[in-house]
């Protein structure tokens, strides 16, 4: 653990080393989950091995252990985000962005317990055709769109919905114009709401699901059609943000979704050894003056804590960040040069470095003297111990934690 100022930072790998057994013991959980579990209980520990550093000025010497590099590790992260951005830098054009927020009601919620894949490529597809064929009647062209899968709220229960940057217009299907939305609005957002409901009530109509735990009572025919008839007589909120321009705040948008995780590490305030996880969350029902939501506070017993974080693994080879429409495809670049020509060249192209905040301590830099870099001197090899997770025990891979 690392101590910044006052504060210690505490990790989902310290919760997960200290009572993963604990949590293995008594509930059930899919091979991903328990492969998920046990990456994240080794990173950046003597398991995965490392190198011994020595300061150069006065000596000192520590082990660098290495990172898991897994996609649900929250220490993790702030490399891959950077990496990705890296290459979308020359995707970003010169027009307004929108931020679009697709959510689906809380009772299908059960259903996703036990089929997340099924689940979540219907969000995308529904999402997707729904700005699509606003896009095509209204403007006639094609938008440029990315996509993000988050599963959870800020208490890490389930949340099931989709983050879109979405280009302020498009490009005509006979590629010699841009259709540009607006500076305001990018389509009426109780219009995107009823074509959202009706691709994804369709979608999920037609699907092979299966119906246990909390949705058994649903595997009777009569009472999934009532749910299905409930919610598509109800209003669905999709959420349209303010457009943002340039490429440094379209980007920012971008880093805060894509790499994200259920929780960051910097979240969890204290881990006590009777296994309490304080952690902050934000309340979005409770807003100041400003609109902001207010930071509290949360305590849960770490068996239960981790069975909320399990929740969130995303099926094996899930692609959580899509692209779509002018940024995807064969002929992407193609697409991107002929909207450049009309729409003109991003006036200040943007870096990694200048939208992204720096990653923090400099891991270079002595902890001790505060001058001398850190060498790496001796190659540390992996310390195979006993698995932190108890061995899997015949237990259905579609079982939810």
């Amino acid at each position: 653990m690392k101590a910044f100022g006052n504060r210690t930072e505490h990790s989902v790998g310290e919760i997960l080393r200290g009572w993963g057994a604990e949590y293995s013991r008594t509930h059930a959980m899919t091979l991903q989950q328990r492969r998920v579990m046990q990456t994240l209980a080794e990173c950046r520990t003597a398991a995965l091995g490392g190198h011994l550093e020595k300061c150069d000025q006065c000596g000192h010497e520590r082990p660098a252990y290495d990172s898991c590099g897994d996609r649900h590790c929250p220490t993790c992260q702030g490399k891959l985000a950077r990496a990705w951005l890296a290459k979308r830098l020359e995707d970003v054009l010169n027009t307004p962005y929108f931020h679009c927020i697709f959510t689906i009601p809380e009772e299908f919620n059960p259903l996703v317990a036990y089929n997340q894949r099924v689940i979540y490529e219907i969000l995308f597809r529904a999402t997707v055709r729904a700005l699509r064929s606003l896009a095509r009647q209204r403007l006639g062209a094609e938008l440029g769109i990315v996509a993000v899968l988050h599963t959870w709220g800020q208490t890490l229960w389930p949340h099931p919905h989709i983050h879109c940057i979405v280009t302020g217009g498009g490009l005509s299907f006979d590629r010699l114009r841009w259709v540009s939305t607006g500076p305001e609005f990018l389509f009426d957002v109780f219009e995107l709401s009823r074509a959202f409901r009706k691709r994804f009530c369709g979608l999920l109509r037609q699907a092979k699901l299966q119906f246990a735990g909390e949705a058994a009572g649903l595997a009777d025919a009569a009472a999934f059609k009532a749910l299905l008839a409930g919610q598509e007589k109800r209003d669905w909120v999709v959420h349209s943000k303010k457009p943002v321009r340039g490429p440094r705040q379209v980007l920012e948008y971008i880093s805060r979704y894509t790499h994200r995780v259920a929780i960051s590490n910097r979240r969890i305030l204290d881990v006590a050894a009777d296994g309490a996880v304080r952690f902050e969350y934000k309340d979005w029902r409770d807003q100041d003056r400003r609109d902001r939501p207010r930071s509290k506070e949360m305590t849960l017993g770490a068996v239960e804590f981790i069975g909320r974080f399990l929740r969130h693994v995303l099926p094996c080879g899930f692609r959580k960040v899509r692209s779509y429409g002018l940024l995807a495809g064969r002929d992407k670049a193609r697409k991107l040069a002929v909207c450049r020509a009309l729409l003109g060249e991003v006036e200040a192209p943007a870096t990694v470095e200048a939208v992204l905040p720096p990653p923090g301590e400099d891991p270079r830099c002595c902890p001790c003297c505060g001058h001398g870099p850190m060498r790496p001197m001796v190659h540390l090899h992996p310390v195979r111990g006993p698995p932190v997770v108890l061995p899997y025990q015949n237990r259905s891979e579609t079982c939810a934690a």
